[in-house]
C-alpha cells in the first residue's frame, strides 16, 4: 500500500491556512436575530435566577387584598407562587376589578383560580354571571376592547379572563 507522501511529495500539498479550518459553513443555518437578542440578554443578566424574589409576607398581604375583589378558588400557595413569579399581576388584578364591573354590571361574582400545566401556572379570572344574562360573549369582547387589550402586556401571558353563566348564581 502506498502512502500519500509517495504519491505527492509534501511540498506539493498546499497548506491550509488555520482561518479556513475555523470558518463555519456559509450555508449552515445562522441564529435568528431573536436568538441573538436572547443570548445578549442572558449575557447582560448572568445571575437572572439569583435575582431577589418578593417577600412572601408581602405576597400573602397582596392575596388578602385581592380577596376583596375576587373569590379565590385555588390553593393559596399556587396563587402566591404565581404572584411571586409575576409581580405585576397583583396590580393588574386589582386594576381589572373596576373595568370588569363596568363591563358586566354589578350582578357578578369574580373568581380567581390558578391553572397548572407542564409549562407553568397561569391565573384565570372567571366572571360568574346570573343565568339569563344577555349576550355574555359580547360583554367579554367589550371588556377586552375597552381595557384588556391596553393592559394585557402587563400580564406576561400569565393571566386570562373568562366568563360562565348560571349554575346556582
Amino acid at each position: 500500500m502506498t502512502s500519500p507522501e509517495t504519491i505527492l511529495p509534501q511540498s506539493a500539498v498546499p497548506s491550509v491556512p488555520p482561518v479556513w479550518r475555523l470558518q463555519e459553513d456559509p450555508f449552515a443555518k445562522q441564529p435568528s436575530p431573536a436568538t441573538i437578542r436572547g443570548i445578549n440578554w442572558l449575557a447582560e443578566y448572568p445571575d437572572f435566577e439569583a435575582q431577589p424574589r418578593p417577600d412572601p409576607k408581602v405576597i400573602r398581604d397582596q392575596l388578602l387584598q385581592l380577596r376583596k375583589f375576587y373569590t379565590v378558588l385555588s390553593q393559596d400557595s399556587l396563587i402566591i407562587a404565581t404572584l411571586a413569579e409575576f409581580p405585576a399581576l397583583f396590580l393588574l388584578l386589582k386594576d381589572a376589578a373596576g373595568p370588569l364591573r363596568r363591563a358586566f354590571g354589578e350582578r357578578l361574582l369574580l373568581q380567581l383560580e390558578a391553572l397548572q400545566s407542564d409549562e407553568g401556572t397561569i391565573l384565570r379570572v372567571v366572571v360568574r354571571l346570573p343565568f339569563g344574562t344577555d349576550r355574555p360573549a359580547e360583554l367579554m369582547r367589550n371588556f377586552k376592547r375597552a381595557w384588556w387589550l391596553d393592559n394585557c402586556s402587563r400580564s406576561e401571558a400569565s393571566l386570562v379572563f373568562d366568563y360562565e353563566t348560571g349554575n346556582g348564581f
